[in-house]
């Protein structure tokens, strides 16, 4: 298949062998940057009781590292975050000096669905996942881009690079990038 990762560094979805390539510059990764070989202690951390829940959780267990999901991760979307909530996750992200944090995206998105129902839900919820790790300057989105479920890949990587075209389109405002 292709290899994805969206990140505030860059955004590239790379489909080898299928004619794609499409790189977004987001910002930039000083940590990941200045020793990328490093090993950092992390484990997945539960936001209940507050997206900041996870630092504190994670900090009290000595991760340097955290993975996380912003919202229920079977919901399709999640109540909107609130500047307070915004505001407490970067506080304690800064004081506990957690970092880098990854953020894992709904298991219901299925961005290669034929289906249409389906694939316009995992659209919407796909960008409301970028939008949340953006609004949190969480670092890494990990994401899972689906299944063809009989189409074919070739169909598949077609459709899930138009989503996520779709998705950082509709994201304009939110992410900061440029094309190149």
């Amino acid at each position: 298949m292709g290899n994805f990762l969206l990140t505030r560094q860059a955004f590239v979805f790379i489909l080898q062998d299928h004619g794609f390539s499409l790189k977004r510059q987001i910002g930039s990764h000083q940590q990941m940057k200045s020793n990328p070989h490093k090993r950092l202690l992390g484990a997945h951390m539960s936001i209940a009781g507050g997206v900041e829940q996870a630092i504190l959780r994670g900090h009290s267990i000595g991760c340097q590292t955290i993975q996380l999901f912003t919202k229920n991760n079977n919901q399709w979307q999640g109540k909107p975050l609130t500047d307070d909530e915004i505001a407490r996750f970067k506080k304690e992200r800064q004081e506990k000096r957690i970092n880098p944090i990854l953020s894992h995206d709904a298991y219901l998105i299925n961005l290669a669905s034929p289906n249409p129902d389906t694939c316009e839900k995992s659209l919407n919820a796909f960008t409301d996942e970028i939008v949340r790790v953006e609004q949190l300057g969480i670092d890494f989105l990990v994401m899972h881009p689906g299944a063809h479920l009989g189409k074919g890949e070739d169909w598949a990587l077609k459709r899930i690079a138009e989503a996520i075209g779709v998705a950082l389109e509709k994201c304009r405002g939110v992410l900061q990038y440029v094309p190149t």
